[in-house]
């Protein structure tokens, strides 16, 4: 069976509308996702409503699925229904505790690497212009961001508390120095 074939398998929406991946997501079959994802057969198209397969694992309290999903398989935990309904909000009507705590953890890990983009795009920005942080405020931006980046690349499973403390860490440092660049920026 060739690669379009089985794509085709994996897509195709039984009698209640779903497909083999999100009933892969339903009965947390996570290695058959995993098996698909190395073979680039996972899609991350939504079903008819905007569900996508995290918005499955959060209904169905799936963490570790959708720990895997967000950080390996790049799936957003933003990504909203056709009810304006994000993976969160789905787990918090189900009042699924640990799916709730996981996409709060990504959502934490997300802001990390937010402010560390925001504060690498702001110096980029201000290099072309006269107004710009010290050399100083500079390296000091630039080496928290690049420690914090490290951490959440070395660190494989961090706990909800250390993201936190880490991204309280980095907004402290941080803060300062966006206020300055982004008034010289607008």
């Amino acid at each position: 069976m060739d690669k379009n074939a089985i794509s085709d398998l994996l897509t195709e929406r039984n009698y209640c509308g779903k497909n083999l991946l999100e009933m892969y997501t339903i009965v947390d079959e996570a290695n058959s996702l995993k098996m698909c994802q190395k073979k680039d057969l996972l899609t991350k198209d939504p079903d008819i409503n905007g569900y996508t397969l995290l918005h499955y694992a959060a209904i169905w309290n799936r963490a570790n699925l959708i720990k895997w999903l967000y950080l390996i398989a790049g799936f957003s935990i933003y990504d909203a229904t056709k009810y304006g309904e994000k993976p969160i909000d789905t787990a918090k009507r189900y009042q699924n505790k640990e799916a709730i705590h996981a996409l709060e953890w990504a959502d934490c890990r997300n802001g990390i690497l937010s402010l560390i983009s925001r504060m690498r795009a702001l110096i980029t920005a201000t290099d072309k212009t006269s107004f710009r942080l010290m050399k100083e405020e500079k390296k000091l931006a630039e080496s928290s961001c690049n420690e914090h980046e490290s951490w959440l690349n070395n660190t494989p499973d961090p706990t909800y508390g250390e993201l936190y403390a880490k991204r309280g860490q980095l907004e402290l440092i941080l803060e300062p120095f966006i206020e300055k660049l982004s008034s010289a920026v607008s």
